[in-house]
């Protein structure tokens, strides 16, 4: 007859306990990796949407004035029109300066193949960047915006746009403004009226974004620090307008008159 052993009580306990340890040290292991899966995931969701919403206005930006396809029918009037202004910047109701810019340009129409102005903007409004393409929307208006992030996971906390101007003198190239202030040519009572420029326009975007459960309003540090929301994206882009805007002067350019190129000086000629 054959003796059957099995585990006393004290070795069951012991195998228990261990097996309890390496269970804690697994589940330990699981749930530590599970919460720094989902750190990344917000942090990288967090700055996809920043860059989406920054880069898409650094690139739009270079075409702000387009009107290449435009027909012109009166070129005198055309060139000594005052440019209308193609992108202004303001705020939504309770945000911070310069938080919005609206711009126009020129494309053609899909459909028709015929040009039209395009309208566009993007604004920061209680955390969330909006974004719009009617061309009634203002920066102040409560309508015709949409959410361009998602507010249920990305917290923008701060989206500041600034311009800066230079103007030239369209005849040789030098700085209409000798100050070198950083006047837009629509300052300087020269240009349009004795002096032909072009004005020449960049726009600096600073951008601040985080996940959601990072951080509150107010929380963003430029710098970056330790005391920077986790996931934290500072983001500063700068675009130049491709297309500089012309303030035409007849006077300065001999475009009719007795300067260069007029009839008067085809009269001169034939007479000597």
């Amino acid at each position: 007859m054959h003796r059957q052993l099995g585990l006393s009580l004290t070795e069951l306990m012991i195998a228990i306990t261990l097996g309890a340890f390496v269970a804690l040290a697994g589940s330990t292991f699981y749930v530590t990796t599970v919460s720094t899966g989902k750190t990344i995931f917000n942090k990288t969701r967090a700055t996809e949407q920043a860059r989406a919403v920054i880069d898409t206005i650094v690139h739009d930006f270079r075409r702000v004035g387009y009107r290449g396809e435009a027909v012109i029918s009166d070129l005198s009037a055309t060139l000594n029109a005052i440019p209308s202004q193609d992108f202004m910047l303001g705020e939504a109701s309770g945000e911070a300066a310069n938080s919005c810019i609206t711009y126009s340009y020129e494309a053609l129409d899909d459909t028709t193949g015929l040009p039209e102005t395009r309208h566009y903007g993007f604004r920061l409004a209680g955390g969330t960047v909006q974004a719009t393409s009617d061309e009634a929307a203002t920066c102040d208006a409560a309508t015709h915006w949409q959410a361009a992030t998602d507010a249920n996971s990305v917290w923008i906390d701060k989206l500041a746009f600034s311009a800066k101007y230079r103007c030239y003198d369209a005849e040789d190239g030098s700085l209409a403004d000798a100050s070198d202030s950083g006047l837009s040519c629509g300052a300087i009572s020269a240009c349009g009226d004795s002096l032909s420029c072009f004005e020449r326009r960049q726009l600096s975007i600073a951008l601040c974004a985080y996940p959601l459960d990072s951080g509150s309003a107010g929380d963003c540090q430029e710098n970056n620090n330790d005391s920077s929301p986790e996931g934290q994206l500072y983001a500063v882009l700068n675009s130049t307008s491709r297309n500089d805007l012309l303030f035409f002067s007849e006077s300065a350019s001999g475009y009719s008159g007795s300067g260069y190129g007029s009839d008067d000086d085809d009269d001169d000629d034939d007479d000597d």
